[in-house]
């Protein structure tokens, strides 16, 4: 900042305050915006200095002087105060902005409205106890009226709404459905627009709001265009936008599996799966595999329809390549879950896929949890139950058995170390039920050798 801009040589902070807490407009004027300026350099601006100094209860006085560019200048500077750590913000909340900026959003110029919005965004975006304070108010209320003034808001002031309402639904634990619902019918007409920033935020909104129950899940399938507008983002290059869509996409499907079916009739969903499996950021193929892994927790119509569409195929490949782990979990969660719900030719279709292979590969990989090797020998025990149930000359005729032998399944005794005892127990059983009648010896020899 320098002292030139002001005209006044040696003009400081202190300066600044004396004049802002005068009775003369010019120089409350003048003092408030040298703070602003002080306050807007990208390097190091003064806000601690300015708290020290008492800033904060004068420049919120001013935010109730009924004078727009006065009210103007005092909340950019307390915007940025408010951008500071979260022990300078909560100043700020605890001199008592909320109430006064809150208070702002009713005026008639749009520019002290849209500063308003932006302060009140800062703010709720610091944690979850601030957030929960603006929602307490009026905020949203108010908002939704700005937003109903039609073609007169701003591109920048509507902006700033998205990006506050945005800060206003994200956070653990999340604010109640019944604050942030009513915005779902603003947001559908909202992403008419073609903003990025715009529909970035939009997205985000509703990736967590459709955190929810299945019956607010109903509230939100009721809105088709924004579902729709959804889905479409999905194909969106931007991955601000795509991502969050994602999530949004995966949420409704961890719902009922009429709720699921809703949304894999939307068409595109589907084919877009396999193409979001192949992506170049890892973050993207883990949401679309828990996607999937949530469809495929549905009925053997839904995981038909994933089978139709030649997901799995794609989801095999991720297993054989994919190196981050994270990934790597929520596709097998997806192969497991379509393996637990599926028909007897539905799992046949997995085993032709070479499934068994990469279950078995899969128990050999020490940064596995124990839950997901359980759900994997779920699957195992399941797909040589469906063996048996085809097994034209009783047990010994089960034709999974030779497959998982070649796949080295009686090997995985050797990893038994990395179990938890009841995946150990799962793994005996397996062996009792299906494998002792031909190879009990070796079962036997290969427990005795674990000291298990």
């Amino acid at each position: 900042m320098s002292i030139e801009e002001d005209n006044t040589p040696g003009y400081t902070l202190k300066d600044s305050l004396a004049d802002i807490k005068s009775n003369d407009r010019d120089k409350i004027l003048k003092g408030v915006v040298y703070v602003r300026k002080a306050l807007s350099v990208e390097s190091k601006p003064p806000i601690q200095q300015t708290i020290d100094l008492g800033m904060g209860t004068a420049l919120i006085r001013l935010l109730g002087s009924g004078d727009p560019s006065i009210q103007l200048e005092a909340a950019w500077a307390l915007t940025n105060i408010a951008s500071g750590t979260n022990a300078q913000s909560k100043h700020l909340i605890d001199l008592g902005i909320i109430p006064p900026l809150v208070e702002l959003l009713k005026s008639e110029h749009y520019d002290v409205v849209d500063q308003a919005v932006w302060a009140l965004g800062n703010i709720a975006g610091n944690d979850v106890s601030c957030r929960n304070l603006v929602l307490q108010t009026d905020t949203i209320k108010l908002i939704l009226e700005i937003i109903t003034r039609g073609p007169t808001v701003k591109l920048t002031i509507l902006r700033n709404i998205c990006w506050t309402l945005q800060n206003l639904c994200r956070g653990k634990p999340q604010p109640p459905f019944s604050t942030v619902s009513i915005l779902i019918p603003y947001f559908e007409r909202i992403l008419i627009n073609t903003d990025e920033d715009i529909c970035t935020d939009v997205c985000w909104s509703m990736s967590w709001i459709s955190d929810t129950t299945n019956d607010n899940l109903n509230f939100i399938l009721s809105y088709e265009s924004l579902v729709e507008k959804m889905i479409e983002f999905l194909y969106h290059p931007s991955l601000s936008i795509q991502v969050p869509a994602l999530r949004f996409v995966g949420n409704i499907l961890t719902g009922d599996d009429n709720q699921t079916q809703k949304i894999l009739n939307y068409r595109g969903v589907l084919p877009h799966f396999v193409g979001l499996l192949n992506h170049k950021k890892k973050n993207v193929r883990k949401e679309a595999s828990w996607a999937i892994s949530n469809a495929a927790a549905g009925n053997s119509i839904q995981i038909q329809a994933l089978i139709d569409f030649n997901v799995f195929p794609s989801l095999i490949s991720l297993l054989s390549k994919e190196k981050d782990i994270d990934v790597k979990k929520e596709a097998i969660w997806a192969l497991c879950n379509g393996i637990a719900g599926g028909t007897t030719q539905q799992i046949l279709y997995f085993v032709n896929l070479n499934s068994i292979k990469h279950l078995c590969d899969l128990l050999r990989i020490d940064t596995l949890d124990n839950i997901v090797i359980g759900t994997i020998l779920d699957s195992i025990d399941r797909i040589l139950a469906t063996g048996l149930s085809v097994a034209p000359y009783g047990p010994d005729s089960n034709p999974m058995l030779s497959m998982f032998q070649d796949a080295g399944f009686l090997d995985i005794a050797c990893y038994l170390e990395n179990f938890t005892d009841e995946n150990v127990d799962k793994f005996e059983l397996i062996g009792e039920k299906y494998f002792f009648q031909e190879d009990e010896v070796m079962v036997l020899d290969e427990l005795e050798n674990l000291n298990i």
